[in-house]
């Protein structure tokens, strides 16, 4: 595969450069089970800009297929969500659960979830790399794990040996979790950036658990009006637990909280962890 890689690309108007003629989507899935497996390609040219605006690599609906040694890059979905995958569940379906393993996730754009948006998902992450994805008006500009409305269960995705690196947001330049108790094990956020909220990581309305996970050189670049600052993690009504973590060289240019910043009866836990930051560690309002 290294030297006689498969490309399925989206770019079927014969114009390289041009992604506006390109399929909305490169694959689509639907109402599978794990048995059903994508392993050994690369996944580009989607662009989900019109008629569909949601996952521009890959739309995933009520669907739980395995995902393995995969390339998805330059994928877009500029008006919508998931620019490299789309993933989401139905009303009365069984929660799509799928397994990604071996996959990066490489410049993918998109408003929200810039490489991976994932909505009323228990999915599972394993030696994935999100880099250089963004998403342009909205979180997530790695991974956007949230539920479709507040109400709904929350979420329960696992991710493990996971990097992101140089990915931007408007909030959590590496990810978002909103209504999502999701479960990180070893993972690295580094060099990401967030325009408002969450350098590394947004947390909204959940209560992850983070265990042996580094956040090294975010940054919230709370420069704008309303910026709320938080280099490593911005906490919003939201009780991480934080166990072996480190933080180091994050930043929050203005407003403060160069590792943590929590807001609204935010009560993170943290143990046997490391806050080694620019300038101060963690601000607490409300």
């Amino acid at each position: 595969p290294a030297t006689n890689g498969t490309i399925l690309s989206g770019d079927i108007d014969g114009a390289p450069g041009d992604n506006a003629g390109n399929a909305y989507h490169v694959v689509t899935v639907s109402f599978t089970t794990n048995t059903s497996v994508v392993d050994g390609f690369t996944v580009t040219g989607g662009n989900a800009n019109g008629g569909e605006v949601f996952g521009g690599g890959f739309y995933i609906i009520n669907s739980s297929v395995t995902l393995a040694n995969l390339l998805v890059s330059s994928n877009h979905a500029p008006i919508g969500n998931g620019g490299g995958i789309y993933i989401s569940t139905d009303p009365g379906e069984v929660i799509s659960s799928p397994s990604l393993t071996n996959v990066t996730f490489d410049s993918n754009i998109a408003e929200r979830g810039g490489g991976l948006f994932a909505q009323n998902s228990n999915f599972v992450l394993n030696n994935v790399i999100f880099t250089n994805n963004q998403a342009t008006n909205g979180a997530g500009g790695g991974l956007n794990t949230q539920t479709a409305t507040a109400l709904d269960s929350p979420s329960h995705p696992v991710l493990t040996n996971v990097t992101f690196s140089g990915n931007s947001a408007t909030g959590g330049g590496g990810m978002i979790a909103a209504n999502s108790h999701a479960q990180l094990n070893s993972v690295t956020f580094n060099s990401n950036l967030a325009r408002k909220r969450g350098g590394g990581m947004l947390i909204e309305n959940s209560a992850p658990e983070l265990t042996n996970v580094t956040f090294y050189n975010n940054v919230s670049d709370d420069t704008a009006p309303g910026s709320e600052g938080g280099g490593g993690i911005m906490n919003v009504t939201s009780s991480p637990i934080l166990k072996n973590v480190t933080f180091s060289g994050n930043d929050s240019y203005v407003v403060g909280g160069d590792a943590i910043r929590n807001t609204v009866n935010s009560a993170p836990q943290i143990s046997n962890s490391i806050l080694w930051d620019i300038n101060d560690e963690v601000i607490s309002d409300g």
